[in-house]
């Protein structure tokens, strides 16, 4: 049966289009987390199996649209909370490792707090998408929040560092499960016009996160201790868990089944059958090394250290084994090589890391520079990152009402223009800031970068088959960690580098002043016990430092427009336009090929 003519016998009198439009996405929401009750269904024959018209239960149609929407705004409200929670996580995280670190006697590795969470929670997103595509969406949600809590419990009864820190990489394995859920979710029960503005609403949770998560364990960490944060934490995943295992107190008179079509289910007739452990074991093996020499590297180990060198010079031979393991291996793949370095997905993801380049260049930069030159005022860097991510959120939630009616390259391109502008600005100006400009400047750099994102992935999921879908949504995760930690990498050695040049430059290069040079760049408080003038050098000194630093954000905005401009150029004006509509969907009821409408 053609699938319109399926959708018109679904609702044969809907009372609006966008009655009968949600009404469908919400049962495939119902179906892509399996969470109905199956002993209220009635058998069937295999000749009504996969038939499109038993999409829906035998019970009246109102009652029934009632309760998937309900049903649908449980899921959603699990998937934003757990959104948010992980945000307050990192967010606590990051403001509180030192003090974190000090009760261990560890204040020098206070960093690998975060470390080891980035690295597992980039190191995970394959696996993980690879498992959402082969098990119940509705486990793979329940199993990370188990593991996020799990790991805060562990976090908050550690008394030794070593477990401390495996605990938070418990924590970082739950919350990439979480995060890469809400995306899936998003991408299957959406059409491509609403997929950016359901992805703005993630944004918003995790700005709301991060946000309340900092000043939250100031709070509790003062009134008690910083273990209180952790349970706190870990008792947030209770009401994702309640969303999720409980349905709601509603029998279905009939059975809900999926159609066959390849936008609702993996094709799971490739012929191969076994997981291909060696493909997750090599998966692991290529982001491990470089994650962890670009962050060790510089700060915690020099970059001529045995260890970086070896980590750095296994990377290559990783990543060639890798790809021709995953083009010949004869099981599924961990990861589609061919999908992801094809004309198609190449680019956006290309535009996607030089994105990511710039847009953690520029928030690495901004927070460290408020807190040399406004020396003195307290919570300086605090400010201006809450101003940053306030307006990144509004500029994603604004910037998805333009990716719907104009498509996402028109806005993409014009977005990153206009921050490779911004950039070129903050790089002229950082050395002598326009104090009541400086805010608003990071406000509308802010305001820019939240749309871009929401452009790419649009473009990605298009142009991804439904089958591999969760699998290049959770690359496309990989691509925004991977890009943040050269971004951080390359800004904060260079950062460093040219600092010290200008010190010795403006001050001197005997060993007095290369000892307070150090001093300086460890801890920016030491500039409060240095005389005035000796202040007010170091201060120029590090602004023309973060001045030329600018200039590598710069470069990769530009890079990432010209990126942009040869995207595929997409129209997202048909209403029902779904993710992979360019491809063939097999309707079982006739054994027939149907393209779906674009």
């Amino acid at each position: 049966m053609p699938w319109p003519l399926a959708k018109a016998q679904l609702n044969p009198a809907p009372s609006t289009a966008i009655d009968q439009r949600l009404s469908m996405n919400h049962y495939k929401f119902l179906h892509l987390f399996n969470i109905f009750n199956p002993s209220n269904a009635a058998p069937m024959s295999s000749e009504e199996i996969g038939d499109t018209t038993r999409l829906l239960p035998d019970s009246s149609e109102s009652s029934t649209s009632q309760r998937s929407r309900w049903l649908f705004a449980r899921l959603s409200a699990a998937l934003l909370w757990g959104g948010f929670v992980t945000a307050i996580d990192e967010s606590f995280v990051l403001a509180q490792n030192g003090q974190i670190a000090s009760q261990f006697s560890q204040f020098r590795n206070s960093s690998l707090l975060i470390i080891v969470y980035a690295i597992v929670n980039t190191v995970s997103n394959p696996l993980l998408g690879k498992l959402a595509q082969k098990q119940a969406k509705s486990q793979v949600v329940i199993a990370s929040a188990l593991l996020f809590g799990l790991g805060n419990v562990l976090c908050s009864i550690s008394g030794r560092w070593p477990l401390i820190v495996t605990s938070r990489g418990i924590v970082g394995l739950g919350g990439a499960g979480l995060g890469l859920m809400a995306t899936i979710l998003w991408s299957d029960t959406q059409s491509l016009a609403d997929l950016a503005i359901w992805h703005s609403y993630s944004v918003v949770a995790e700005t709301l996160g991060w946000v309340a998560g900092g000043p939250t364990g100031e709070l509790l960490t003062d009134a008690s201790s910083w273990r209180v944060m952790f349970a706190v934490q870990a008792s947030c995943t209770v009401p994702v868990l309640a969303l999720v295992l409980f349905p709601p107190r509603c029998t279905w008179p009939g059975r809900l089944e999926p159609t066959k079509s390849a936008d609702l289910v993996p094709d799971r007739g490739t012929g191969r059958s076994s997981f291909d452990v060696v493909g997750a074991f090599l998966c692991v093996f290529v982001f491990l090394p470089p994650i962890i020499a670009l962050s060790l590297g510089g700060e915690h180990l020099p970059w001529r250290h045995p260890v970086i060198i070896s980590l750095l010079s296994v990377t290559v031979p990783a990543v060639a084994a890798f790809v021709l393991w995953e083009l010949r291996t004869t099981c599924e793949p961990i990861i589609p090589v061919r999908l992801i370095f094809g004309i198609n997905l190449s680019r956006p993801f290309i535009c996607l890391l030089l994105l990511m380049i710039s847009h953690n260049s520029v928030l690495f930069l901004l927070p460290l520079y408020a807190q040399v030159e406004y020396f003195g005022f307290a919570r300086s860097h605090g400010i201006v990152v809450s101003v940053f991510m306030m307006s990144m959120t509004l500029g994603a939630v604004i910037g998805a009402r333009f990716v719907k009616r104009y498509g996402p390259n028109l806005p993409l391109v014009v977005t990153l223009s206009l921050l490779a502008i911004c950039s070129w600005v903050l790089s002229q100006g950082l050395t002598a800031p326009n104090h009541w400009l400086f805010l608003p400047t990071v406000g509308f750099v802010g305001l820019l970068a939240g749309t871009p994102p929401n452009c790419l992935l649009v473009c990605v999921i298009r142009f991804s088959p439904p089958q591999d879908r969760a699998v290049v949504i959770s690359m496309f995760q990989v691509f925004e960690a991977f890009g943040g930690v050269l971004a951080i990498t390359i800004t904060s050695t260079s950062l460093r580098l040219l600092t010290m040049a200008e010190l010795r430059q403006r001050i001197g290069t005997d060993p007095a002043s290369e000892k307070m040079f150090k001093h300086f760049l460890e801890d920016v408080d030491y500039l409060g016990s240095v005389p005035s003038d000796m202040r007010e050098a170091m201060q120029a000194a590090y602004g023309v430092a973060a001045r030329k630093c600018c200039l590598i954000a710069l470069t990769s905005c530009i890079a990432a427009v010209l990126s942009a401009a040869i995207l595929p150029r997409l129209q997202l004006y048909p209403e029902n336009l779904r993710s992979g509509d360019d491809l063939q969907a097999e309707v079982a009821s006739d054994s027939e090929t149907d393209h779906i409408d674009t």
